[in-house]
């Protein structure tokens, strides 16, 4: 924006001492955004046909890398601001609930076909394999995606400790990126088919792709991370902008309990095994 001074003058064009002065800007924007990564998440995305988004984030900086939306997102800003229940991708904050109230990746857990939770069935994927079925080791349920066994940790999960848990990888914790962006709702109170709904990403719950990608970088990194979109503009004398934030700084005073590098540990493990198992 050009410079602006704001002053008084009479007819005669006798001018008063400036009232208001603004220097202006040089209008430059500078971003996180990598060109590179940037293109190709857009050309990874452009011929999906529904709707569609991709975000990168780098875990040791919290840098934002890419924000792409596929074109079945028909112009909308799906990637920052869209509102979906995360489903089974929300097992990560369960999974940390169920960490916290005692559980191992080595636990046993029921994953039966159907869980009735007070006369609303539950079940797993069309497509759960069989064998996975019954008594197992947690790490296995989370690598299968078995819904029945998460739902049946309702009991040593309460609503508020799973809101808690989501809250430490980032879900629902609001932070300047210096654009708009969702970062997700996790309710505090649920009961009944509304809690066990939860447990599996459903009922209230609702996220971004950005906010689920602020998790997988907080895991990732081993603490949360504080998202970076757009920065600074470079400080006098300096020839680099700025980051807007710390990675390693809790985004709100209403972040949950800090997620410790042993937690996030067992999560990338746990993880890693959709990948392999």
């Amino acid at each position: 924006s050009d410079p602006v001074t704001v002053v008084t003058a009479t007819a005669d064009d006798v001018r008063s001492a400036p009232l208001f002065q603004d220097p202006g800007s040089t209008g430059e924007l500078h971003t996180t955004l990598d060109p590179a990564i940037q293109a190709l998440a857009e050309s990874v995305l452009e011929d999906e046909p529904s709707a569609s988004a991709l975000v990168a984030i780098q875990p040791s900086t919290g840098n934002v890398l890419a924000v792409a939306n596929g074109p079945g997102s028909q112009g909308q800003q799906t990637a920052l601001l869209g509102q979906y229940a995360p489903g089974s991708t929300f097992k990560l904050a369960t999974t940390l609930a169920m960490l916290r109230s005692g559980e191992t990746s080595q636990a046993t857990v029921s994953c039966p076909a159907e869980l009735n939770v007070d006369g609303r069935k539950f079940n797993n994927a069309s497509t759960y394999p069989a064998q996975f079925l019954g008594e197992i080791p947690l790490i296995q349920a989370f690598a299968q995606s078995c819904n029945t066994a998460f739902i049946n940790a309702r009991g040593e999960v309460s609503q508020a400790s799973l809101s808690e848990a989501a809250r430490s990888l980032g879900i629902g914790v609001d932070s300047p990126i210096g654009t708009g962006a969702y970062f997700g709702s996790v309710p505090d109170s649920a009961e009944g088919t509304a809690h066990a709904a939860s447990m599996i990403g459903q009922g209230q719950v609702l996220v971004s792709p950005f906010a689920l990608a602020v998790a997988a970088a907080s895991i990732g990194n081993g603490s949360l991370v504080s998202p970076v979109l757009v920065q600074q503009p470079p400080a006098p004398g300096s020839s680099s902008p700025s980051a807007s934030a710390s990675p390693s700084a809790t985004p709100s005073a209403e972040g949950g309990t800090p997620l410790t590098a042993q937690e996030a540990a067992a999560l990338r493990e746990m993880m890693r095994a959709v990948v392999t198992d």
